[in-house]
């Protein structure tokens, strides 16, 4: 049998070289973030986590609301992985996913991954007050392991995946291998899930949706026009929509969820 030997050039070894260092440094950050994480006291999280600091107040209460709809949709069943869409940034799609995380935790008794996917400008950790050193771009760019990039929570059934280091052209990533590897892991060792998609103007939210179980689409009352709403939809095409959350209405007869009866379709 004959052995076929390639040679090597000195620009691939001086790139393997170049990932070997960058993949050992990310092992030390990592280290470094989990002693830190064991020995620090449970982080200050925002105050529009809700679920986590108000859990019988009222709008804690419309989370559990929203849950149970998007059970019920799904005939009563396991959510598996729900993306958490919106057409721009601005309008709460990272409030709403980490509070309705929160709730299926609290209400299930089961851990629940929370995956922060906006890897153009993650935003998750903050909310929870941890840092964002590493993350979901570090599995998907083989820097890391999945267990070295869940934050559990003290208080919280909650496993937080952040988006760990932001990225400028980050669709490539949501269809490798990869991710697809990424997937079937949560979906293995996590009932639910629910992913904080990027604004839906970037293709890299879709390409995410389409792989969930279900996405449910954020509008803002008062600033989501009835237009974008319907765009936002088409944009999802393929995927399995839901429903829609109407954030920051006053009320139910408010004429901007008149507004957002109207820009959805018949039956969503």
């Amino acid at each position: 049998m004959a052995i076929r030997a390639e040679r090597v050039s000195g620009d691939d070894s001086m790139q393997l070289d170049d990932e070997r260092h960058e993949t050992a440094r990310q092992a030390v950050v990592i280290a470094e973030r989990i002693d830190r994480q064991s020995r620090a006291p449970a982080p200050k999280a925002h105050e529009s986590l809700v679920a986590l600091h108000q859990p019988a107040g009222a709008a804690a209460e419309a989370f559990r609301g929203l849950y149970y709809a998007l059970r019920r949709s799904v005939g009563g069943s396991p959510l598996g992985v729900l993306a958490v869409a919106s057409a721009a940034r601005g309008e709460g799609r990272s409030t709403v996913a980490a509070n309705l995380a929160l709730v299926a935790a609290r209400e299930t008794g089961r851990p629940v991954a929370l995956v922060d996917a906006d890897l153009r400008a993650p935003a998750l950790h903050r909310l929870f007050g941890v840092d964002g050193e590493v993350g979901l771009s570090d599995v998907l760019a083989n820097r890391a392991d999945l267990e070295a990039v869940v934050y559990e929570h003290p208080n919280a059934h909650v496993a937080l995946i952040g988006g760990g280091r932001p990225e400028a052209e980050p669709a490539r990533r949501f269809t490798s291998p990869r991710f697809a590897r990424f997937l079937a892991q949560v979906r293995g060792e996590f009932a639910e899930t629910v992913i904080d998609l990027p604004p839906l103007a970037c293709v890299d939210a879709r390409l995410i949706a389409a792989q969930c179980s279900g996405v449910v689409l954020v509008v803002r009352s008062g600033q989501t026009e009835a237009q974008l709403a319907r765009d936002s939809l088409e944009e999802l095409e393929g995927a399995r929509v839901l429903g829609a959350v109407l954030n920051g209405a006053a009320g139910l007869e408010a004429p901007q969820l008149r507004a957002a009866r109207r820009a959805l379709p018949p039956g969503r």
